[in-house]
Parts: C-alpha cells; structure tokens; sequence
C-alpha cells in the first residue's frame, strides 16, 4: 500500500494518464480502421493486412523514433506533436474513406505513424518514473486504455467505432496526450543518476540477445492463441476477455516493479498455458477458468518486454533503447500472425512448429535471464596489472616493491630477508615502510587491500580478507608491531 500511495502522489499519475490517451488514441483509431478494413476484404485479408503489414510498419515506425532519439535527443516535444496531428488527419482517411484503395493506404501509413507516436511516449517513463514504478505505470496504463476501448465499442456492437463519432473522441484524446507532456518535470533523482553514471554502450551480441528473446515470446504467444480450442473457448464472452485482460497488464506491473526476475519468469510460464489448454480440449475442465488465466497472464508479455528494455535504457544511458522492446515485441506478433495464417490449414504441422519454437525460447529466455538478472561473474584481474597498480597508487620504491611480491606469497620477515640478501631487522623495517605507506596496520590488511583491486565487484572484503581466500596470515603480535 505504501507503494501504491507513493506512486499516485509521484509522477507516476501523469505518465500513467499519457500512455493511456497515447494508447487509446491509436488502439481506437486502428480499430475503426479495421472495421472498415472488413466491408472491402475477407478476414484472413483484413488479418494479413493489419496484423502483419500493419505491424510490420508499427515496427518501422517505432525504429524511426529511436534512430531520431539516438541522432538528437532534444526538442522530441514538437516532432510528437506534428506526428499526433499527421495520424488524425491520415486515420481519418483510412477509417472513413468508401475508396478500397484508400482506406488500404492510407492504413498503413497510419500503422507507419502509431509506431512514432507508440516510440515517442515509451521514451520518456524511464526518465521521469522511479524505477520501482515503471512497471506500475506502464502496467496501469495499458489497462485504463484496453478498459475505455472496450467500453466504446459496446455501443452498438461497435457501431460507434464504425461513425465518425470516433475520430471525434480520438481528438479529444489527442489533446490530452499532446498537453501532459507539459507537465512533466523531469525527476530529481533521474537527473541526478544521469549525472554520476557514464553511458555504457550495449554491444551487437547484447541487443540481439535481449530483441532476440522478446521477439520470441510475442512469436510464441501469438501462436499459441491460434490453437484449435474451440471447445474450450466456448463461455468466455468478450467483455470478460478484456477485463482479465486489464487485471492481467496491472497484477504483472506490479510484480515486475517488487521483482522483475519473478516478472520474466510468468511470462515465459505463461508460453505453455496453450498447450494446457490444448491438451484440456474435450475434458471436464471450466472453459471460463482456462481462459480467464490465459487472458490474464496475457497482460505479461505486454508489460515484461517493455519494461526490460526501459530498464536496459536506463542502465546503459542509452534511451533510444527504451522503445526497442515494444518494435522487437511487434515484430514477433506480425510473424506469429503470419506463421498461422499460412499454416491455418495444417493444424498439426502449427502446433509442432509451436512446441519447437517454445522449447528454443525457454532456452534463449534462460540465456537472457542469466545475462540480465544474475550478479556478474567475479573475474580476477591479472595479478602483474595489480601489481603495478597498487604499487604506483601507494608509490612504493624499488626495494618495497620487492618485499610486496614476497610479502603476496607469504613469506615470513626470516624469509624475506634470505630471499633479499638483507638481515632480518632490514627486512623487518622495509616492511614496516610498506605497511605505513599503504595505510594498513597488518599483513592480512594489505592482503585484503591489494585483493579488492584483484576482484573489485566484491564488497567489504574484511581487515584481514580471509573471505577471498581463506587463508591469509592471522593478525599476529609481530604485525601489529611492524605497523607501529
């Protein structure tokens, strides 16, 4: 609750309200558009057209907008104004035109220019919202927009989508999401994040690992919901669909805000509720509760390949990142939907397909996930470029720098000076010097020093650093003397 209190106060309220009235503009307007889409093609046509092509170009337009954030990452305010302006006037055309051609053009210029706009407003939440409330935002966000698209297209079995009425309620939407960027102030903290961190570039392999995995899962999830259930799919009525659908995108923001591993991991379980669902096919199983959870794990594919790579934007000060989860996400619908349309006739030959490509993204997702979420391996440095590290940071002499080396394997005063050709108490006094310039007051200290530099991920390595070895010198009386 403390959270949730603390997000509505925070500028979490705002981005929230923006993503929905983006959203709900170019969910509505795509809508109407498919509606019209219906009176001059088949449905496997109207299919084709919109969630292939019509992806496909969503894609290249979300591209576009990284491309532009990555050349010039200021004064994006007026470009996304223009954009907003450029969809009513094009979608217009496309929703309302009785010309086939037309309406098919003029389309999927509008699915070019709902990409911009979709890359324009996930660009800015990983600027402006806390990190433990992006999920949140996003998450709520997309369910205040699919809640106010469904209640529209009750009226009349969607009657209202199909007037004109739409365009009207899609400007009014668009004057929201035009005006709150406005009021958006940047976030203290994220400001002062950018400023103590270095950008750190994302290599080739990095990105093709991470688009790699979202692409996969929305593929896989795609075909998954084509299955043949249609005994199953029977008692689940649409409007329930879209509610689970809402619970789904909040209950996933909110877990991937407490813990985004917990978040990845449902979203790949999530893969196999088709298969369940399948093989349930024909047995006394609620219809209803199959499909509920469907629905309602659905909300995670949406939220989890958003959010990764907000987060890859934020940690690599990289933002042009931020909208690549969303352009590899579109990508995967568009294949999916294709794959199904093609081998719609082949059932069988669609659902082995399916299990191959499951099995490849677990996989892949587990490679991710390792890359992602668990804490980098501890690497040592060589010891020669320690060496000379630590000896230059403490500017040690010649001779200090001989009795280090000894010093690093242990060797007692005794040994020290049979190995430098030098009497014990010379021995003993050059190891003093070393300790009083290093600032340690033991061996074991100087030990720990000199490791921490060896394995600098590690933390409070301790006084006398048994805890990255084991086996270091204890604190003995002549040590404590040598310092002294």
């Amino acid at each position: 609750m403390k959270q949730i209190r603390s997000f509505f106060r925070g500028i979490g309220v705002l981005s929230t309200l923006w993503i929905a009235m983006c959203f709900s503009t170019t969910s509505l307007l795509y809508l109407s558009w498919v509606y019209r889409l219906t009176d001059f093609f088949d449905s496997t046509a109207v299919d084709a057209t919109s969630m292939v092509l019509g992806y496909g170009l969503q894609a290249a337009g979300i591209g576009m907008v990284c491309r532009l954030i990555r050349k010039n990452r200021s004064r994006l305010g007026p470009s996304f104004r223009w954009t907003l302006g450029c969809f009513l006037l094009i979608a217009s055309a496309a929703a309302f035109s009785s010309e086939r051609i037309i309406c098919l053009c003029a389309g999927l210029i509008m699915n070019l220019l709902c990409g911009m706009i979709t890359g324009y407003y996930l660009d800015f939440p990983p600027q402006l919202v806390a990190e433990k409330q992006q999920g949140k935002s996003f998450g709520i966000g997309y369910a205040l927009s699919v809640i106010l698209v469904w209640l529209i297209s009750l009226p009349g079995q969607g009657s209202l989508l199909r007037s004109r009425a739409a365009i009207l309620i899609g400007v009014v939407l668009a004057v929201g999401a035009a005006w709150i960027p406005l009021l958006l102030k940047k976030n203290p903290d994220r400001e002062e994040e950018k400023e103590n961190h270095q950008e750190s570039t994302l290599s080739g392999k990095e990105l093709g690992l991470a688009a790699g995995t979202v692409f996969l899962l929305s593929l896989v999830k795609n075909l998954g919901f084509s299955f043949p259930t249609a005994d199953v799919l029977a008692g689940m009525p649409l409007e329930l669909s879209r509610i689970f659908y809402a619970v789904g995108l909040v209950t996933a923001g909110v877990i991937c805000d407490r813990n985004r591993r917990t978040g990845a991991i449902c979203t790949v379980a999530a893969l196999g509720l088709p298969f369940m669902m399948l093989a349930l096919s024909g047995q006394p199983v609620s219809a209803f509760l199959c499909w509920s959870l469907d629905y309602l794990f659905y909300g995670f594919f949406s939220v989890f390949r958003v959010i990764v790579f907000w987060d890859l934007a934020r940690e690599r000060k990289q933002r042009w990142l931020a909208p690549m989860g969303l352009l590899a996400g579109r990508l995967g619908d568009a294949a999916g939907t294709a794959i199904c349309l093609a081998l719609g006739v082949a059932p069988a030959v669609l659902i082995l397909l399916s299990m191959g490509l499951f099995i490849l993204t677990v996989f892949v997702s587990f490679r991710f996930f390792q890359w992602q979420f668990e804490p980098s391996a501890v690497h040592p440095r060589g010891e020669q470029e320690i060496f000379e590290e630590f000896a230059m940071r403490n500017d040690l002499s010649p001779r200090e720098r001989d009795v280090l080396r000894l010093l690093l394997r242990e060797k007692t005063n005794a040994e020290i000076a049979e190995n430098l050709y030098v009497s014990e108490s010379t021995a003993k006094y050059h190891v003093h010097n070393l300790l009083q310039k290093t600032g340690c007051r033991n061996r074991g200290e100087l030990l720990g020093e000199f490791k921490k530099l060896q394995y600098p991920a590690l933390k409070d390595v301790g006084q006398k650093a048994r805890v990255v070895n084991g086996n270091f010198p204890m604190d003995t009386a002549s040590d404590r003397t040598e310092a002294e």
